[in-house]
């Protein structure tokens, strides 16, 4: 029996569970320059310091250009899916011995991915290049939200029909870090979801590191809310967490030149 701890904040818009952190757009390579000879190779020099930084200088050329390969692949993978016509069964054959529930998930989860990049996010199938780590990352946790309100909707039913009393959890600060990997973990999905994102060419390790810690609070007390809000949750209580979802997170506090100086958290950007 999993559990999942929910955690819902004043805001004139919808619960939002994950938020997109800012990202750069790498841009595909041409054909043409993976057959031009690398800039380092030129020119030889037996100098024992020059070849050696002209060595390390070639290794990372060819590691971008790995990089780059890699990252066509991976778009090109999502490509095939965005353009490919609606069916949950032909692609099942390409995970590695799985079970039949197993295939099922991972097809509910890539149909439902693939709604996400075209509807939500709005990226045309025409236009994969369009589609980064920080798209998929996103997708992902879109795909994620619906299956956490439907087990929310569910619950707030079942307690309503019960007649049960709830417990409501005031705090300023709630410090629960990143939520991806826990909120996977908590539905027992992380085998069905780290293969279907393996078979667009991407691993789960990576999408966790897109996400930032939400600027909910810190120190001592926010961790304290976080996980009395978990130990309800896995105890089956009925409890609401309120506090402050603060827009520009919690601020960072710097000495510049002898001054404190106060920068915002733009977590939610």
């Amino acid at each position: 029996k999993s559990r999942t701890s929910l955690f819902f904040f004043s805001s004139p818009s919808p619960a939002f569970i994950f938020h997109l952190r800012a990202h750069s757009h790498l841009s595909p390579i041409s054909s043409s320059s993976l057959l031009r000879p690398s800039p380092f190779t030129t020119r030889p020099n037996t100098h024992p310091k020059t070849m050696a930084t002209s060595m390390m200088q070639h290794n990372k050329y060819q590691d971008e250009q790995q990089d780059q390969v890699l990252l066509d692949e991976q778009k090109q993978n999502i490509w095939k899916l965005l353009t490919a016509p609606t069916n949950r069964t032909k692609s099942a054959a390409a995970a590695a011995e799985p079970t039949a529930d197993d295939v099922a998930q991972q097809e509910e989860l890539l149909a439902d991915f693939v709604r996400h990049v075209k509807n939500t996010i709005a990226i045309p199938p025409q236009n994969p290049e369009k589609i980064s780590n920080a798209v998929v990352y996103r997708a992902l946790t879109l795909v994620l939200r619906d299956k956490l309100l439907e087990r929310f909707h569910a619950t707030h039913k079942h307690f309503e029909e019960q007649g049960v009393k709830e417990t409501s959890y005031l705090s300023l600060e709630f410090l629960i870090g990143r939520s991806m990997q826990n909120t996977i973990s908590n539905l027992e999905l992380l085998s069905e979801y780290a293969q279907a994102m393996k078979r667009l060419g991407y691993k789960l390790e990576d999408l966790y590191e897109e996400e930032c810690d939400a600027g909910l609070g810190n120190g001592g007390l926010g961790r304290l809310a976080a996980c009395f809000m978990d130990s309800l949750a896995t105890l089956n209580y009925p409890a609401w967490g309120y506090g402050l979802r603060y827009t520009y997170g919690i601020f960072t506090q710097k000495v510049v030149d002898g001054y404190q100086v106060e920068t915002a958290d733009a977590w939610l950007t």
